[in-house]
């Protein structure tokens, strides 16, 4: 990519707004981010996730990836009042030997990777996470302290040092189609009126809504949208606004995790069987109620064991 090309990137979550702030930082001048909402709204999956940053891998260069996004949050916090990524640990506690022993092999892959990881047996896991550690069933857990929690507010830095850059914001400006001249991109229809804005490259970081937008220009992007749940416990009077203060715990062999957020708890699992859901055009929000009934029962049973001291948090 030219550093004189003009740059259209559709949506500003916090993928958007890391690809502008990279391109800004490698000199590309002419690099526009587009988003059909305002600064202060976040609709999509940005805005929902737990944030969770974990840099083990299995696959390289995600691991790269994640490392790479650490030093950015990091880096982002430090040029700021207020901390964009907490950087709190990660533990991945073992309920069984089996796990247990695949901690062990994690650490060594781990050190290939560039990442320091150690195995804790359940008393030093109970230490560091007392309220979301299992004491009774933690047979050791896996601790990645370099691991940590990303906060929206990551998003405006990026947003803002992008700008400072020279990248270019047009809030309220949702784009309807891509538009396509023999075969190439060149650009995309926004707002009501069918504006086009013309651009040599154009970068779909809409989430969910990427393949509705890539298939008017015949293009099937290989992306399944999937329901995710996640929940919140009821605010907790022993807590208090600290957004984290424990590093968050994972329980593998239960498809659970979990971390603090300020006054309550929120959890996450994938304990259910996968929910493949197609967004359309007209929804304004990845966010749905997550319907299963069939599912409820496996899900809380699930939770209540992992997580038996936070139940009914």
């Amino acid at each position: 990519m030219a550093a004189g090309e003009e740059v259209l990137v559709v949506g500003a979550g916090v993928v958007g707004a890391s690809v502008a702030y990279h391109l800004t930082r490698l000199g590309h001048e002419r690099v526009t981010v587009l988003d059909s909402r305002g600064p202060e709204a976040l609709p999509g999956s940005t805005g929902l996730a737990p944030g969770f940053v974990g840099q083990l891998s299995a696959t390289p260069e995600l691991a790269v990836l994640a490392k790479d996004s650490v030093a950015t949050y990091r880096a982002l916090s430090a040029a700021a009042d207020e901390p964009a990524f907490w950087q709190v640990g990660c533990l991945e506690v073992a309920t069984t030997e089996e796990r247990l022993a695949q901690a062990h092999q994690d650490v060594a892959h781990g050190r290939g990777l560039g990442i320091e990881a150690r195995v804790l047996d359940a008393a030093e896991a109970v230490a560091l996470a007392p309220a979301l550690v299992d004491a009774e069933r933690a047979l050791g857990a896996l601790h990645i302290p370099s691991d940590g929690a990303a906060d929206p507010a990551a998003l405006t830095r990026l947003l803002a040092a992008a700008e400072s850059a020279g990248a270019r914001f047009r809030w309220r400006t949702p784009v309807q189609a891509l538009e396509a001249d023999r075969g190439r991109l060149v650009g995309v229809r926004t707002g009501t009126t069918g504006e086009l804005l013309r651009a040599d490259r154009v970068v779909l970081a809409t989430g969910i809504w990427g393949p509705v937008l890539a298939a008017g220009v015949g293009v099937r992007l290989p992306m399944v949208d999937v329901q995710h749940p996640y929940v919140f416990t009821a605010e907790r009077p022993e807590l208090d606004d600290t957004p984290i203060d424990a590093p968050i715990v994972r329980y593998p062999d239960h498809a659970v995790y979990t971390r603090r957020h300020g006054r309550r708890y929120g959890l996450g699992s994938y304990a259910h069987r996968p929910l493949p859901w197609e967004p359309s055009a007209t929804r304004d929000s990845a966010e749905v109620p997550f319907q299963e009934a069939d599912r409820a029962r496996p899900l809380s049973g699930h939770l209540r064991r992992a997580l038996k001291d936070v139940e009914g948090r």
